[in-house]
């Protein structure tokens, strides 16, 4: 919260700089120079940024500026028609109100990318029910085959048959987290054979570390109540070669016992198709109205830059002046550059910033 005060006080700063400026401008021309000269394309600045992070608030940026344009015309420059300057008070609620309506379209943009996240929500939702239906029966079959030792010996060909024709990878593990056997499947997803892992491997081998302690405190509190841990999570698998990969668990206890049997699919292509997805659908989105706003911006930039050159090419370079319009001018093309990025901007770049991230201009726009 402290962050985000900090933040607007700061925007609010720099806007009072930015109409200080104008206001000395506005004096400056018309009873300096007493010269009607184009230089309000200046306020174009303060406008388009003060609509843009105030949203309705900001049209009282490019009200103000027009009062003060009317006001000092009327002051300074009774004797000449002022109706330039109501023209460009119209421009100047003209551009606020247009700035306002592409930074609606942008929060339409995330409101949209919101209703397709929780679509998929509601997608995971359906597929973890359905999981946990199939577990419910696993469970149920499993508590079938282990009402007695001599009943569990009897089965015991009938269940390795079953546990090794699961489609996904499968093991079942004691107290002490020793894996106790795998099926065929777990051997391809790790990479070692069943003489290698069965009574040797711990699983804890086979996650990576930032999921290890999470799932052994699923691992303790499912030996002390099995409704305590969830019986179906994510984490990251490790293979014998170093690969990592994104794997949705299903775990239960065997009943009557302290050993647990596990199911392991892999949902990494699945993940990674679905961030593809939402990716590119908020970058098309963000991109179609960042090319809108640079090609609005692109036309008072370059009235800017062009007023500054006409004033720098009448002023001595001793002039005080000459390098603040200098300034100005140069800072203009470093806004105009990065327009001209961002209407490049063809894949989805970030960078860290402050407790985030932001787009990365520069890499996304190569």
């Amino acid at each position: 919260m402290e962050k985000g005060f900090e933040r607007q006080k700061q925007k609010i700063i720099l806007m009072a700089i930015l109409l200080a400026g104008s206001c000395f401008s506005t004096y400056y021309f018309h009873k300096v120079i007493e010269t009607g000269t184009v230089f309000t394309h200046f306020f174009y600045i303060p406008i388009i940024i003060a609509s843009v992070w105030w949203k309705r608030k900001g049209l009282i940026v490019a009200l103000f500026l027009g009062a003060v344009l009317i006001v000092s015309h009327l002051t300074f420059r009774a004797d000449v028609s002022a109706t330039n300057d109501y023209l460009r008070m119209v421009m100047f609620i003209g551009v606020a109100v247009v700035t306002l309506y592409l930074s609606k379209q942008i929060a339409k943009s995330d409101e949209e990318i919101r209703k397709h996240r929780d679509h998929l929500e509601e997608l995971v939702s359906e597929r973890t029910a359905q999981v946990v239906k199939v577990n419910e029966q696993l469970k149920q079959l499993l508590t079938e085959r282990k009402k007695a030792e001599e009943a569990l010996q009897q089965s015991e060909e009938r269940y390795q048959t079953i546990f090794e024709s699961t489609g996904t990878a499968t093991i079942t593990s004691d107290e002490d987290m020793t894996i106790l056997m795998v099926n065929l499947e777990f051997e391809n997803l790790s990479g070692y054979s069943k003489k290698e892992i069965e009574g040797k491997k711990s699983w804890t081998e086979f996650v990576v570390k930032d999921d290890l302690e999470r799932l052994k405190e699923y691992h303790t509190l499912r030996r002390i109540d099995p409704a305590a841990a969830p019986r179906n999570h994510e984490f990251m698998f490790i293979d014998r070669h170093g690969n990592v990969r994104n794997i949705f668990a299903t775990v239960a206890m065997i009943p009557g016992t302290k050993k647990g049997v596990a199911s392991f699919s892999d949902i990494t292509e699945n993940k990674r198709a679905e961030e593809e997805r939402l990716t590119r659908k908020k970058l098309e989105g963000v991109l179609e109205m960042a090319g809108a706003a640079c090609h609005e911006l692109n036309q008072p930039l370059m009235s800017v830059s062009a007023n500054c050159e006409l004033l720098m090419m009448d002023m001595e370079k001793s002039n005080p002046y000459y390098e603040r319009t200098k300034t100005i001018n140069e800072q203009v093309g470093r806004m105009a550059e990065i327009t001209r990025k961002i209407m490049k901007i063809n894949k989805y770049e970030t960078m860290k910033y402050i407790d985030g991230k932001i787009v990365d201009i520069d890499r996304a726009s190569k």
